[in-house]
């Protein structure tokens, strides 16, 4: 009624849709974000509960609107996808729960886009202007469409590595590999122990005899070395996630269509689970990318065999076994049954499956290799001889002390998909809905069912493992996030065209331009809500490390031998600080006077200093050189506890 009363009066024609658009925006400002730490499964319940009700209600409106418009009943497919949409609200974590978060925040763009659609002007000028601008996103030459988001990508992930990371490793993960692979640039595969180890702090490196390296295998510290060889480790993530966009593109252009190839780019760039893991140091960023080579490979591969994809199905399945070895049996598993299966039923292919093979025996080679000049035994990788038996993977005791069993590994897999489901976009609407969304009249045959089985593979392998924790989202899913947003591209075009069927009784040829629309809208909402936050978080003292802290005391001890001894409990400086480190300042820790001489003896002529709480002072004497700008997380409110760990269930093994 007051629709058909605003269109009469040319004041609500323009008020109407102006208020839904100020009520929509409002609405989504003001709705809080999710909390991220687990509360209670007495919570989960009540959710799944609300979960059935709200989807019950959502599928009888559209079984009404199916039936009224083409008399048909919906299909059982569509009523499928909606029981896989119940799955993607589970878990909820915390006080407050995902689907009031979603179903909230979803009724508030949708007022938004109504009122836009509904705005006169909007539809008098802006519709054709914007149409010509997706057009041009549509149909320009497919390696200048590449050129230009590959640029973006890296230069958009290169400036926050710049700002929000100082250049530097701040995840303890990364901040191992970063330092290992400046022995590789010295010609060795690990560093000579110093004599006072127990005075450079790094909880990952391994000490065997007088070797000394990082626990984890050698595959993204090769990307490191090649970084630090040409003067920019800072620009290594940012480039493979550039090239990541480009395999993305080129799978999604062999399994659908070039439409879908691009929407898929352009999620890729807006995903702040691949920006941010692709503005650090973290090793998932190169298994992702040695995955979608796999992935590239194995797809032209059963379209028709030849040298260069067997070359690619090899070399990705061998650097993916180096880079992270556990996600590489998960994911490759599939892959090597696939193979099988082709070899079985066509035995022409056995030399192209020769070929793949010779690629990845070789890499698997170098990491036995690796594990002998490092551990000793080529089959123990170096996290398996820090931590011993805990770390293989399985119910029982854990390394920390705690008890991993079932319930543990369906709360942690609960947590990642959720995690999934929030940060692979951090949209109002799930992302996991899109991605189900893809399997709509879809056959499970087809190459999108052959992704749900590598998901599920390799959701099913960390299920078994015990240690869980968020670093810019659910990092062990990582490596599946290109398929997914192939997916999440597929999905959202058949829910276009689904919504098109159900509620436009003429078919639009501008379906496509109204997607991207809505993308950038999603996009906008994200960036309102979710960036700042996300940046406010991550920028200079994340995961321990302040990088504005290191760079000024750089800066005043420039050209200066220097000693620095810091009792910050951090890790603000190990990863410039290799034992055998000869550069002008070397920090160690401060392990009281008497210990402390030790170290003052080994280097007898470097000026002494002591960092305390962001200040330089004389080591002797006590006085201040210099205080210096630092975050103090114990005072800053955070946004949301991102680096989590998973809280394990406390029962000890009997």
């Amino acid at each position: 009624m007051i629709h058909k009363f605003s269109q009469k009066s040319k004041i609500l024609n323009h008020i109407f849709p102006a208020l839904l658009v100020f009520v929509g925006s409002v609405w989504i400002l003001w709705n809080p974000l999710p909390p991220f730490v687990f509360h209670s499964w007495q919570v989960l319940y009540v959710t799944a509960f609300v979960n059935v009700y709200v989807l019950g209600f959502i599928t009888l409106i559209f079984y009404w609107y199916r039936r009224r418009t083409s008399n048909k009943p919906l299909s059982f497919s569509f009523l499928l996808l909606g029981i896989l949409w119940l799955l993607t609200f589970s878990p909820i974590l915390g006080h407050n729960v995902y689907t009031s978060f979603w179903i909230s925040n979803m009724l508030a763009l949708l007022l938004v886009v109504l009122g836009l659609l509904r705005f006169p002007s909007f539809k008098m000028h802006w519709q054709a202007r914007i149409k010509k601008i997706t057009q041009l996103f549509f149909v320009s030459e497919p390696r200048y469409f590449l050129m230009t988001f590959f640029a973006f990508f890296v230069f958009l992930t290169s400036i926050l590595s710049h700002f929000a990371f100082g250049g530097l490793p701040h995840v303890l993960d990364s901040v191992e590999q970063y330092m290992n692979s400046r022995a590789f640039i010295e010609g060795s595969l690990f560093f000579n122990a110093h004599p006072l180890q127990e005075f450079f702090g790094s909880t990952f490196f391994v000490e065997i005899e007088d070797r000394l390296f990082s626990q984890y295998p050698p595959g993204h510290m090769l990307s490191l070395a090649l970084g630090r060889l040409v003067g920019a480790p800072w620009a290594v993530n940012p480039v493979l996630g550039g090239l990541t966009l480009v395999l993305v593109y080129k799978l999604a252009c062999q399994v659908d269509s070039e439409k879908t190839a691009r929407i898929a780019v352009l999620l890729f760039l807006l995903s702040p689970f691949t920006v941010w893991m692709s503005s650090e140091y973290m090793n998932h960023a190169s298994a992702l990318l040695w995955f979608m080579v796999m992935m590239n490979g194995i797809v032209a591969w059963v379209q028709g065999p030849n040298f260069k994809n067997s070359l690619l199905i090899g070399l990705g399945a061998g650097m993916l076994a180096i880079t992270r070895p556990y996600t590489s049996l998960a994911l490759t598993l599939p892959v090597m049954a696939l193979m099988s299966y082709f070899l079985v039923t066509e035995k022409k292919r056995l030399f192209s499956v020769f070929i793949s093979a010779i690629p990845a025996l070789f890499l698997l080679t170098f990491l036995l290799y690796y594990n002998q000049q490092t551990t000793g035994d080529p089959f123990k990788l170096g996290y398996m001889a820090r931590w011993g038996e805990a770390t293989i993977p399985g119910f029982g005791s854990r390394f920390d002390g705690d008890y991993h069993d079932f319930l543990s590994g369906v709360e942690n897999t609960l947590r990642n998909i959720v995690g999934l489901n929030y940060f692979l976009f951090m949209w109002p609407v799930p992302a996991l809905f899109f991605v189900f969304a893809a399997y709509y009249k879809k056959a499970f045959i087809s190459w999108q069912g052959f992704w749900a089985v590598q998901a599920l593979s390799l959701i099913g392998f960390y299920f078994l493992y015990s240690f869980q924790d968020w670093t810019f989202g659910p990092r062990f899913l990582y490596e599946i996030s290109g398929l997914l947003i192939i997916l999440v591209a597929q999905g959202m075009r058949n829910v276009w065209r689904l919504s098109q069927d159900i509620f436009v009784q003429k078919k639009s040829q501008t379906s496509t331009t109204s997607l991207v629309v809505f993308i950038v809208i999603l996009f906008c909402f994200a960036a309102m809500k979710m960036y700042a936050p996300l940046y406010q978080l991550y920028a200079r003292d994340f995961g321990g490390v302040s990088s504005t802290l290191f760079y000024e005391i750089e800066e005043t001890l420039k050209n200066k031998k220097s000693l620095v001894f810091t009792n910050s409990k951090t890790h603000n400086f190990i990863f410039n600080n290799p034992p055998q480190d000869a550069d002008s300042v070397i920090y160690v820790l401060d392990l009281e006077d008497k210990e402390n001489q030790k170290m003052i003896n080994f280097y007898p002529d470097r000026a002494l200093y002591l960092e305390k709480n962001c200040k330089l002072f004389t080591y002797y004497g006590q006085q201040e050189v210099a205080r210096y700008t630092c975050d103090d997380p114990s005072k800053r409110k955070p946004v949301w506890d991102i680096h989590h760990r998973v809280k394990q269930n406390p029962k000890k093994k009997n």
